[in-house]
């Protein structure tokens, strides 16, 4: 009998540095989920906010692009004589020489012509050109005629999409791209962690 419980105490005792260790492990186990998880919402929350800064950024120059540069072309189009809307175009064709918007393309995929910043900068500085060479001296109507019909070109004129960020179309692209990737991925991770 005596042997049958050294036996019995012996089992017992194994067994209770067995479930000691297993539930160290599963400890240990559960402490790493823990790290990773954190670490995927880290990187998650990381991700979002980098995409929140990226459409801060491209609002914002939309904005500057529309005050410094399309609202001159704008106020063109709506002059009342030739030396204002001068003046106008000007402003935006400096803007444009400043920025270096006067050729290339902001498409990203594929070369679309609306895009052609060369074909829209070239015909507001031809505009432009034609408003400066029409001879001071005629009648207040043929003025009229004329600018009229400048106005009707540079309402024609569309500027092409995108331009506000340009030349970094691509990479802002891209960056958003990856941003939702890594949002997606590590909070997917994190949904199934937990």
């Amino acid at each position: 009998m005596c042997y049958n419980q050294i036996v019995t105490y012996f089992v017992a005792f194994e067994t209770s540095e067995i479930s000691e260790a297993k539930s160290s492990e599963q400890l240990k186990e559960e402490i790493t989920m823990e790290e990773k998880s954190s670490v995927f919402l880290f990187w998650g929350t990381i991700s979002v906010a980098f995409l929140v800064c990226l459409i801060i950024f491209r609002l914002f120059s939309v904005f500057v692009f529309e005050i410094s540069c399309k609202e001159y072309i704008n106020n063109a189009t709506k002059a009342v004589d030739i030396e204002t809307a001068k003046s106008e175009l000007e402003k935006a064709i400096n803007y444009m020489e400043e920025r270096d918007l006067t050729h290339g393309t902001v498409s990203i995929l594929f070369e679309n012509p609306k895009n052609d910043i060369g074909f829209w900068y070239s015909s507001i500085k031809n505009i432009y050109e034609e408003l400066q060479t029409f001879p001071k001296d005629v009648f207040k109507s043929d003025e009229t005629d004329f600018l009229r019909s400048v106005q009707e070109k540079i309402q024609n004129i569309t500027v092409p999409d995108g331009i506000s960020i340009y030349p970094y179309n691509r990479y802002f692209l891209g960056a958003i791209i990856i941003s939702i990737i890594v949002a997606i991925i590590c909070f997917g991770l994190e949904i199934k962690n937990t």
